[in-house]
Order: structure tokens, then C-alpha cells, then sequence
């Protein structure tokens, strides 16, 4: 009868070989009297259900960490700055640009998603016969609940009636209708920018725009609670202000209109100071027709240029014209404004641009008096366009950085024992039953060491990927992503330090002990940390990052999940043998020193010492918690943030969308994981030529 080893009734030769263990070899050489003894089949039982128990708690924490993190997934924000968005205050979701922002405006039946300009420059009063939303796209007229009177027109909408972190609700609202052709002949800006509306501020209202919503809300403010920020002017329509409030402010008094008050450039001017300033121009948000530039290679080839002329408009033409310091720039702009549709004169103003890096308050009475608060959030620092060129080539340079890592111990490790899950299982069951897997040449120092440098460098850029994200990510509410994956990238390092400092490596390579190297599991999430860009509540970006998050997801789910689950029931099945190693029989020899081969005082030679049975534990748990930090990172940077994009035009709750993008690309890694069972399930314990070849 073929003897079968007490591990998931696994044979010592696989049935596709045909051929049987002879008949009078015990694999373990135990006598009879002692297999049969009920404390011996109680030991069995406990190696045969140890791996398992760990392989399902690996994949146990997974599940449960990432569903409790869809569950109870990172909000948008409310405050900033001393600044709460009022409960009752309606919201909508936005684009931040570094020249403008955009609204997501969900309106009709069936729903479609209309982006519109928000005008941060003027205010009109809504009544029956205007609105502050201006929409000219034609898919206005596909809706089946539009109604107009003139171009007045009401249809539903998908507001968030409750602050940002409430859920969208069907509401009716009004707006203006033009059509699509009309702005197209008048060219308005925010067809110019490929937008189709435009979203105004509101006498008697206050207006937030946080990185991801624009929010308004009747203003409930008594004159004591306007303190600080910068006072403004809204009387006539348009939001102004004096250029002496502007020091109120550090990042107005910082703009080119801010500072030119401050040193006095405008004295020799004909108003003899920079007078009054127009915050935040709607035509600057096509900043390149604004600026009278004749194409954006100015933008490649004349950063300093480009500035100069920023300054030059910014300032006005009254105040350019009377100061050396603006001669060359402003000369050539005179040569550029030729063009018609680049005015010569120029008021001095804030673009947008100045605070895009910021959330707003704008506060706007009914009277017209206003006050401005701006707050400055690093998670708006690297906007396209806004971000200094060098920040972003070497932003650049540590996302390819991490790419390359990743695919770099996917191609190393590829020809290595622990390349597949059931080849790295099967080596640990060979190294916990057969006597003669150790039985090999000496493993080479410069093979040792190499793996040991890539392991590092792997654990390296995790922990300092989630470091560099960990502020950022904090002000998107996303911290609880960069926090777990620190905690594992410690237990990696302190499993590295272990297999190659503490364990000795005379007839084992590192590489294959205590699980393997976790250096996939270390280069995936700093991938998936490194294109975690905030703010991840957005609805669109237009940019390769949530791609990358999506191909990054399922590597981890096909790969990572899978490695931690087999490695640690890899660890377990190591440690179920270690901890009974009592029971091996005096005939098994072992060249193993240090903490292998340690003689118990009964004559007995274990195989594994009494030091290494806390350290398999050990391991097998940092296994299991690897496991359960991928399932937050999954959730949080993923299922959470594709969620909210993917919800724009539903109307309710939106965290079972997550829990279901999270599962979905979690069954996308079952496949994979049933046929490594299977080729466990067939493989021999006890290599022989042909397996082996």
C-alpha cells in the first residue's frame, strides 16, 4: 500500500508518473508502534489542517480588511482652514484645473453628465427669470423631463442636498439654455476650454470649492464672523477688490498684482497705485488666448518668458507701461495684442491660477459686500500645468521607478524556486518530509546576496513611497492606506533581516525560507502607492493614474494575495512539523547547524531546532497581516475612488458599488488560485528524475 504523508493526502510519487513508492519504504522510516498511537494521529491531524487554517486566514484578512475598508471608506472634506461646510449646504462634484475648475453637472433623463465653468468671477441673483447655470450643450434637449419657458428651463438634477459626504439626490433646478452655436460664435470661454456651461456665484449665499466639490449654501454669517481673508466687491457683478486688501491674504499678496502693491511699482503709474484688481477672470481660464500667446510652445521652450508675460497682464497694462522692470515683457506683448482677439489694455487681476493650489471660501452678501478666505492644500501642488517642471520630471522618474522594480523581481525571480505559489509550497513540504532535500552543493554567496539587494531596494521604495504619500494622502482622508502599508513594509524588512542575518544559508538559499521573499508584495504596493495621486475623489482626471491603479489591482489579487496566502500556509506547514519535531526518528540525518539540527536530550536529531518553531509562527503571522494591508491599499486607492467616479450619475448610496468593484477584481484572481491548487494537489512530494525534468 502506497504510504500517504499526512499532509492534504499527498503521495510520495504523483499518479501521472504510474508508478508506486516500493511497498516496504516508509517515507518517515517510523516504527509502527508509534504511528499508530493516538498522539501520534493527533499530531497528523494538526499538520494536515495548520497550512490550510493559515491559508485561509491569509486570504480571511484580505477579504474582511479590504470589505471593512469599502464599508467604511475615506469622505471627502468638509472644513479647511478654520472653514466647516454648513450641514443643508448643496454640493457638486469638480475638476480642479491649474487654470480653472469644472463642475460634474448630472442633469435629464436619462442622466447625462454636462462639465461647466465655474465662474468664480461673477454673481447674479437668481430669480424666475435667471440662473447662475448656464448650459448650451445640445444634450439638454435629449432629456425626457426638460421643460422651458424662453430660456429659462427646468429639469432634474443630482445634487448633494447634504455637504459633500452626503449622497446625490433627484432635484429640480433651473437654468439658462442658449444654444451650442451661438457661444461657438461669440467665443465664449468655456466652450473655448471644451466645456459646455458655466456656474456663477449667488448673492446671499456662501460658496466653498474644496478639491473635489463646489458647494453653496445660504449665507447665515453675522458681520462679527467676517474676519480675516480679503475683502471684495460683488455691487456691480463681478467679484473686485482693492489691491491694498490684498496683503490680508499670503497667497494674494504673493501674485504678481499682490506684490507689485507691496513694492510700490505702480507709483509713477497715471492712478499712481495698482487700484482695483479683478479677482479670478473667467478669460483667464483659456490662459494661453489670455496671455495674447500665438501657440503653447511657450509654455516648452520659454518658462521665464512665459512668466514674465504672466506678470506683465496680471499687473495691467497702466501699471507694465510705467516701470522698467516690465519693459522688455511688456513691448512684446504690445506686438502680440495686435491680434483681435487680445485686448491692449488689460486690468490688473488674480487668475485662478494664483490659487489653484487652494480651497476657497467666497462669501457674497446680499447687498454685494464679499470676502474672500483662500487655504492652501498640498494635495492641488501637482495639478498638470501647475506643478514646477523639475518637481514633475523626477514625480515622473519615481513612478517609473517603481514600475520598473516591480516588473524587474517578476523577471529575476522568475527562473527561481519560488517563481510559482505551488512551486514554493512544494518546496516546503519537501523540506519538512524528505530527508534529502538538503543534500545539495553549497548556495553560491554572490547568488545570496543578490537576491538579498533586490529584496531590500523592493522594501526600500515601499516604505519610502508611503512616507512621501502618507501628508498628502492624510489631507485627502486617505491616510489609513499609506499607515498599513508602513506597519507591513516594517514586518518585510524585520522577515528580511531574518532569513538573511539570522538563519544560516549553508544548504538553503535565503530566498526560499520562512515563505519566500516578500519583494512582490513590497514592489506592487509601492506602485500602487506611488500612482495614488490626490485627490482620489474625483470623478474625472485625465490622467494615467487610475489606469495604472486598475492593472496595479490585479496584479495584486492574481499575485500578491496569492503569494501571502501560500507563504504562509507554507510557514504553518514548516511550523506545524517544527513545533512536534519530537517525533522524527533517529535515522534522519541532517547537515544543517545554527538554529537546524539542535539534539534533543533524548538522542533524537530533529530537523528543525526548538529556536526556529516562534520564528515560523512569527512568520507565518507578518504573512497573514501582508495579506490583510493589500486588501486596505485594494480598497482604498481602488474600489473606493473607480466607486465614486463610477457614481456620478446615481443617485443614493454609492459604497456597494465599491464593495463590488472590490470583489470583482478579487474573483478575477480565482483562476489562477484554483490551478495552483491543482498542480499541488498532483504534484509528488518526492521528487524523482523524470519530475524533476
Amino acid at each position: 500500500m502506497v504510504n500517504e504523508i499526512p499532509l492534504i493526502a499527498l503521495r510520495p510519487v504523483a499518479p501521472s508518473l504510474r508508478r508506486r513508492a516500493p511497498g516496504d519504504r516508509s517515507l518517515y522510516a517510523a516504527p509502527t508502534d508509534h504511528v499508530l498511537t493516538p498522539e501520534i494521529s493527533q499530531i497528523f491531524a494538526f499538520r494536515q489542517l495548520t497550512p490550510g487554517l493559515l491559508f485561509f486566514s491569509s486570504v480571511l484578512a484580505f477579504l474582511c480588511f479590504g470589505i471593512a475598508s469599502t464599508l467604511v471608506p475615506p469622505e471627502a472634506g468638509i472644513g479647511f482652514g478654520g472653514h466647516t461646510i454648513p450641514p443643508g449646504a448643496e454640493c457638486v462634484r469638480v475638476t480642479r484645473h491649474a487654470d480653472y475648475a469644472s463642475a460634474e453637472i448630472a442633469i435629464g433623463s436619462p442622466v447625462a453628465i454636462i462639465s461647466v465653468l465655474l465662474r468664480m468671477d461673477t454673481v447674479v441673483e437668481p430669480n424666475a427669470n435667471t440662473s447662475n447655470l448656464h448650459v448650451f450643450s445640445s444634450r439638454v434637449a435629449e432629456s425626457d423631463t426638460v421643460a422651458c419657458d424662453g430660456s429659462i428651463c427646468e429639469d432634474v438634477m443630482l445634487l448633494q442636498v447634504d455637504g459633500p459626504r452626503s449622497e446625490q439626490r433627484r432635484a429640480v433646478a433651473s437654468f439658462v439654455y442658449s444654444a451650442l452655436f451661438n457661444e461657438e460664435y461669440v467665443g465664449a470661454v468655456a466652450y473655448e476650454v471644451g466645456l459646455r456651461g458655466e456656474l456663477r456665484l449667488a448673492y446671499g449665499h456662501d460658496h466653498y470649492l474644496t478639491a473635489t466639490h463646489f458647494c453653496w449654501a445660504p449665507s447665515a454669517l453675522s458681520d462679527g464672523d467676517l474676519t480675516g481673508g480679503v475683502s471684495a466687491d460683488a455691487a456691480s457683478g463681478v467679484l473686485m477688490t482693492n489691491a491694498s486688501d490684498m496683503s490680508e491674504s499670503r497667497l494674494f499678496a504673493r501674485s504678481p498684482a499682490g506684490k507689485a502693491q507691496a513694492a510700490g511699482k505702480c507709483s509713477n503709474s497715471s492712478l499712481g497705485w495698482l487700484g482695483e484688481v479683478h479677482l479670478f477672470p473667467g478669460a483667464a481660464a483659456d490662459e494661453s488666448t489670455w496671455l495674447g500667446l500665438g501657440s503653447d510652445r511657450a509654455y516648452e521652450t520659454s518658462p521665464s518668458g512665459l512668466d514674465d508675460r504672466r506678470e506683465v497682464v496680471e499687473v495691467g497694462t497702466n501699471c507694465a507701461s510705467s516701470d522698467a522692470e516690465y519693459a522688455r515683457a511688456y513691448s512684446l506683448y504690445r506686438v502680440d495684442c495686435l491680434s483681435w482677439e487680445t485686448p491692449c489694455e488689460t486690468t490688473p487681476s488674480v487668475p485662478f491660477r494664483r490659487v489653484a493650489d487652494a480651497q476657497l471660501r467666497i462669501h457674497v452678501a446680499s447687498n454685494g459686500d464679499a470676502r474672500v478666505w483662500a487655504t492652501s492644500d498640498p494635495r492641488l501642488r501637482t495639478l498638470p500645468k501647475l506643478e514646477d517642471a523639475t518637481e514633475a520630471f523626477w514625480l515622473s522618474v519615481v513612478k517609473l521607478f517603481a514600475m520598473t522594480l516591480a516588473a524587474a523581481v517578476v523577471w529575476i525571480r522568475a527562473a527561481k524556486s519560488t517563481a510559482s505559489h505551488d512551486r514554493l509550497f512544494m518546496h516546503c513540504a519537501r523540506l519538512a518530509h524528505c530527508d534529502d532535500i538538503r543534500d545539495s552543493e553549497t548556495v553560491s554567496e554572490a547568488a545570496v546576496w543578490e537576491d538579498a539587494l533586490i529584496g531590500l531596494v523592493a522594501i526600500a521604495a515601499r516604505v519610502a513611497v508611503a512616507v512621501w504619500r502618507v501628508d498628502t494622502l492624510q489631507h485627502d482622508g486617505q491616510a489609513r492606506a499609506a499607515i498599513f502599508q508602513l506597519v507591513a513594509g516594517g514586518m518585510s524588512l524585520l522577515q528580511w533581516f531574518v532569513r538573511y542575518f539570522v538563519l544560516q544559508r549553508q544548504c538553503e538559499s535565503p530566498l526560499t525560507k520562512l515563505g519566500g521573499s516578500t519583494a512582490i508584495v513590497d514592489a506592487s504596493t509601492a506602485v500602487m502607492l506611488a500612482f495614488s495621486e490626490p485627490p482620489l475623489l474625483v470623478s474625472s482626471l485625465g490622467r494615467f493614474d487610475p489606469t495604472a491603479r486598475l492593472l496595479t489591482a490585479l496584479l495584486l489579487t492574481i499575485v500578491v494575495v496569492q503569494r501571502c496566502a501560500f507563504a504562509a500556509a507554507c510557514c504553518g506547514l514548516l511550523w506545524a512539523v517544527a513545533i512536534h519535531d519530537g517525533y522524527k526518528p533517529s535515522n534522519v540525518r541532517w547537515r544543517v547547524k545554527g538554529l537546524f539540527g539542535v539534539p534533543p536530550p533524548d538522542g533524537r536529531e530533529p530537523r528543525f531546532g526548538a529556536a526556529f518553531v516562534p520564528i515560523l509562527l512569527a512568520a507565518a503571522i507578518c504573512w497573514v497581516a501582508q495579506a490583510g494591508a493589500v486588501g486596505v491599499l485594494l480598497a482604498d486607492v481602488f474600489a473606493t475612488p473607480l466607486a465614486f467616479s463610477a457614481s456620478r450619475e446615481i443617485a443614493g448610496e454609492w459604497t456597494s458599488l465599491s464593495l463590488a468593484f472590490f470583489l470583482a477584481v478579487t474573483a478575477a484572481a480565482c483562476p489562477q488560485m484554483m490551478r495552483s491548487a491543482r498542480k499541488i494537489a498532483e504534484a509528488s512530494v518526492k521528487e524523482t528524475k523524470e519530475s524533476k525534468t
